[in-house]
Protein backbone atom coordinates (compact mmCIF):
# COMPACT_ATOMS: atom_id res chain seq x y z
CA UNK A 1 0.00 0.00 0.00
CA UNK A 2 3.02 2.24 -0.14
CA UNK A 3 4.94 4.23 2.39
CA UNK A 4 4.39 7.24 4.52
CA UNK A 5 5.28 10.91 4.38
CA UNK A 6 3.89 14.33 3.62
CA UNK A 7 3.35 13.57 0.82
CA UNK A 8 4.01 9.86 0.31
CA UNK A 9 7.03 9.56 -1.97
CA UNK A 10 7.19 5.79 -2.58
CA UNK A 11 4.88 2.99 -3.66
CA UNK A 12 1.77 2.97 -5.82
CA UNK A 13 0.24 6.03 -4.14
CA UNK A 14 3.32 8.23 -4.33
CA UNK A 15 2.85 11.86 -5.29
CA UNK A 16 4.79 13.59 -8.01
CA UNK A 17 3.68 17.18 -8.60
CA UNK A 18 4.89 16.99 -12.22
CA UNK A 19 2.96 13.79 -12.99
CA UNK A 20 -0.71 14.46 -13.69
CA UNK A 21 -1.34 10.69 -13.58
CA UNK A 22 0.11 10.23 -10.08
CA UNK A 23 -2.01 9.74 -6.95
CA UNK A 24 -3.63 13.03 -6.01
CA UNK A 25 -5.91 14.03 -3.15
CA UNK A 26 -8.66 16.25 -4.58
CA UNK A 27 -10.85 16.69 -1.48
CA UNK A 28 -9.77 17.07 2.13
CA UNK A 29 -11.26 18.35 5.38
CA UNK A 30 -10.60 21.46 7.41
CA UNK A 31 -10.22 21.35 11.21
CA UNK A 32 -14.03 21.46 11.56
CA UNK A 33 -14.53 18.47 9.25
CA UNK A 34 -15.89 20.51 6.34
CA UNK A 35 -14.80 19.17 2.97
CA UNK A 36 -12.92 21.44 0.58
CA UNK A 37 -11.17 21.15 -2.77
CA UNK A 38 -7.41 20.57 -2.85
CA UNK A 39 -4.72 19.18 -5.14
CA UNK A 40 -1.90 17.48 -3.24
CA UNK A 41 -0.33 14.16 -2.38
CA UNK A 42 -1.57 11.61 0.12
CA UNK A 43 -0.28 11.98 3.70
CA UNK A 44 0.52 9.20 6.17
CA UNK A 45 2.36 9.17 9.50
CA UNK A 46 2.61 5.55 10.67
CA UNK A 47 2.53 5.00 14.43
CA UNK A 48 2.82 8.64 15.45
CA UNK A 49 -0.60 8.85 17.10
CA UNK A 50 -1.05 5.21 18.18
CA UNK A 51 1.79 2.83 19.07
CA UNK A 52 0.41 -0.36 17.46
CA UNK A 53 -2.15 -1.74 15.07
CA UNK A 54 -4.95 -4.01 16.36
CA UNK A 55 -3.96 -7.59 17.19
CA UNK A 56 -5.70 -10.88 16.41
CA UNK A 57 -6.39 -11.50 20.10
CA UNK A 58 -8.28 -8.19 20.25
CA UNK A 59 -10.45 -9.27 17.31
CA UNK A 60 -11.02 -12.66 18.98
CA UNK A 61 -12.08 -10.90 22.21
CA UNK A 62 -14.62 -8.84 20.28
CA UNK A 63 -15.95 -11.92 18.50
CA UNK A 64 -16.43 -13.68 21.85
CA UNK A 65 -19.01 -11.09 22.88
CA UNK A 66 -22.58 -12.31 22.58
CA UNK A 67 -24.24 -8.89 22.85
CA UNK A 68 -24.27 -6.43 19.96
CA UNK A 69 -25.02 -3.31 22.00
CA UNK A 70 -26.60 -2.11 25.25
CA UNK A 71 -28.04 1.10 26.66
CA UNK A 72 -27.04 3.91 26.93
CA UNK A 73 -26.19 3.31 23.21
CA UNK A 74 -23.16 5.58 23.22
CA UNK A 75 -19.37 5.30 23.41
CA UNK A 76 -19.53 3.94 26.97
CA UNK A 77 -21.79 1.00 26.05
CA UNK A 78 -20.41 -2.51 26.19
CA UNK A 79 -20.96 -4.98 23.42
CA UNK A 80 -19.61 -5.72 19.98
CA UNK A 81 -20.40 -2.33 18.41
CA UNK A 82 -18.11 -0.33 20.67
CA UNK A 83 -15.47 -3.07 20.87
CA UNK A 84 -15.16 -3.17 17.08
CA UNK A 85 -15.52 0.57 16.59
CA UNK A 86 -12.77 1.08 19.10
CA UNK A 87 -14.24 2.99 22.04
CA UNK A 88 -14.08 0.24 24.67
CA UNK A 89 -12.37 -0.87 26.73
CA UNK A 90 -11.43 2.72 27.51
CA UNK A 91 -7.98 1.76 28.83
CA UNK A 92 -6.95 0.52 25.36
CA UNK A 93 -8.96 2.91 23.16
CA UNK A 94 -8.70 3.61 20.38
CA UNK A 95 -9.07 -0.01 19.36
CA UNK A 96 -9.80 -2.11 16.27
CA UNK A 97 -11.40 0.15 13.61
CA UNK A 98 -10.40 3.48 15.16
CA UNK A 99 -6.86 2.34 15.91
CA UNK A 100 -6.14 1.69 12.22
CA UNK A 101 -7.23 5.23 11.35
CA UNK A 102 -5.12 6.69 14.15
CA UNK A 103 -2.06 4.47 13.52
CA UNK A 104 -1.93 5.24 9.78
CA UNK A 105 -2.43 8.93 10.57
CA UNK A 106 -2.26 11.69 7.99
CA UNK A 107 -5.24 11.54 5.66
CA UNK A 108 -6.73 8.57 7.56
CA UNK A 109 -7.57 10.85 10.51
CA UNK A 110 -10.12 13.41 9.21
CA UNK A 111 -13.53 12.99 7.63
CA UNK A 112 -11.85 12.76 4.24
CA UNK A 113 -10.18 9.45 5.22
CA UNK A 114 -11.53 7.66 2.11
CA UNK A 115 -8.73 9.50 0.26
CA UNK A 116 -6.39 6.77 1.52
CA UNK A 117 -6.86 3.31 -0.05
CA UNK A 118 -6.06 1.83 3.39
CA UNK A 119 -9.49 3.16 4.43
CA UNK A 120 -11.16 0.53 2.24
CA UNK A 121 -9.02 -2.31 3.57
CA UNK A 122 -9.86 -1.27 7.13
CA UNK A 123 -13.58 -1.11 6.42
CA UNK A 124 -13.60 -4.39 4.52
CA UNK A 125 -11.99 -6.01 7.56
CA UNK A 126 -14.66 -4.47 9.81
CA UNK A 127 -17.29 -5.97 7.51
CA UNK A 128 -15.52 -9.35 7.79
CA UNK A 129 -15.57 -9.13 11.58
CA UNK A 130 -19.29 -8.26 11.43
CA UNK A 131 -19.98 -11.28 9.19
CA UNK A 132 -18.03 -13.56 11.55
CA UNK A 133 -19.96 -12.26 14.58
CA UNK A 134 -23.29 -12.70 12.78
CA UNK A 135 -22.35 -16.28 11.93
CA UNK A 136 -22.05 -17.11 15.63
CA UNK A 137 -24.70 -14.80 17.09
CA UNK A 138 -27.42 -14.46 14.47
CA UNK A 139 -29.64 -11.46 14.16
CA UNK A 140 -29.42 -10.08 17.69
CA UNK A 141 -29.11 -6.47 16.51
CA UNK A 142 -30.34 -3.76 18.87
CA UNK A 143 -31.78 -1.19 19.28
CA UNK A 144 -35.12 -2.34 17.93
CA UNK A 145 -37.44 -0.11 15.96
CA UNK A 146 -39.48 0.76 19.07
CA UNK A 147 -36.44 2.39 20.73
CA UNK A 148 -36.50 6.12 21.42
CA UNK A 149 -36.59 8.52 18.48
CA UNK A 150 -33.30 9.90 19.81
CA UNK A 151 -31.75 6.76 18.28
CA UNK A 152 -33.13 7.51 14.80
CA UNK A 153 -30.61 6.31 12.24
CA UNK A 154 -29.44 3.44 14.48
CA UNK A 155 -32.60 1.36 14.96
CA UNK A 156 -32.99 -1.90 13.07
CA UNK A 157 -35.31 -0.58 10.35
CA UNK A 158 -33.93 2.96 10.00
CA UNK A 159 -32.52 3.75 6.57
CA UNK A 160 -28.75 4.11 6.24
CA UNK A 161 -27.59 6.21 3.31
CA UNK A 162 -25.21 4.51 0.91
CA UNK A 163 -22.95 5.96 -1.77
CA UNK A 164 -23.48 3.26 -4.38
CA UNK A 165 -26.98 1.93 -3.70
CA UNK A 166 -30.39 2.84 -2.41
CA UNK A 167 -30.54 3.25 1.37
CA UNK A 168 -30.37 0.02 3.36
CA UNK A 169 -31.42 -0.80 6.91
CA UNK A 170 -29.43 -2.66 9.58
CA UNK A 171 -31.98 -5.49 9.23
CA UNK A 172 -31.03 -5.88 5.56
CA UNK A 173 -27.39 -6.32 6.60
CA UNK A 174 -28.05 -9.17 9.05
CA UNK A 175 -27.39 -11.63 6.24
CA UNK A 176 -24.45 -10.21 4.34
CA UNK A 177 -24.40 -13.25 2.05
CA UNK A 178 -27.00 -11.38 -0.01
CA UNK A 179 -24.27 -8.83 -0.81
CA UNK A 180 -20.88 -10.54 -0.45
CA UNK A 181 -19.07 -13.42 1.22
CA UNK A 182 -15.61 -14.21 2.50
CA UNK A 183 -13.29 -17.14 1.88
CA UNK A 184 -12.76 -17.40 5.62
CA UNK A 185 -14.12 -15.71 8.71
CA UNK A 186 -11.85 -17.48 11.19
CA UNK A 187 -9.51 -15.34 13.26
CA UNK A 188 -6.30 -17.33 13.69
Amino acid sequence: MGGQGNPIASGPFAFNAADSNGWRVRVDADVNGRLRATDRGLRRAFGQSAPTLPRKDQVATALDLDTYDLPPWNTTSSGLRNQVEGWVPANTAPGLHNRVHVWVGGDMLPSSSPNDPVFYLNHCNEDRIWAAWLQDNGSTYVPGQTASDTLRGHRIDDAMNALLSDPLTPRQMLDVDDFYNYDTLVVS
